[in-house]
C-alpha cells in the first residue's frame, strides 16, 4: 500500500481517485503486517535474494500456498511468483 500510495502521489492522482484505487486493492489483497520477527526474516531474504528491502519484505511472505502476482521485474525468475508482463 505504501508503494502504491507513493506512485499515485508522484503521478498527481486526485485524492478521491487515489482512495478508490487503494480501497480496491485492499479489498482484493493480502495486507502484510510487519513485526520484529518478520522484519528480521525480510532482511535475510532481501540479502539472500538480492532484493531491495521493501521487495524482501514482500517476498519473505511468498510460498507455494501464497504466491505473488506482480508486475515488478525485481521478482523475475523467483519461485512462486507470477510475473505480469507489460505488452505495451
Amino acid at each position: 500500500m505504501a508503494e502504491i500510495t507513493r506512485i499515485l502521489a508522484r503521478k498527481n492522482v486526485p485524492k478521491e481517485k487515489s482512495d478508490r484505487i487503494l480501497e480496491f486493492i485492499k479489498e482484493r489483497s493480502l495486507i502484510l503486517s510487519l513485526d520484529e520477527t518478520d522484519a528480521v526474516k525480510a532482511g535475510e531474504v532481501a540479502e539472500k535474494e538480492e532484493l531491495h528491502l521493501i521487495d524482501g519484505i514482500v517476498y519473505s511472505h511468498v510460498n507455494e500456498h501464497n504466491p505473488l502476482l506482480t508486475g515488478d521485474e525485481h521478482f523475475k525468475n523467483k519461485s512462486f511468483v507470477n510475473l505480469v508482463e507489460d505488452d505495451t
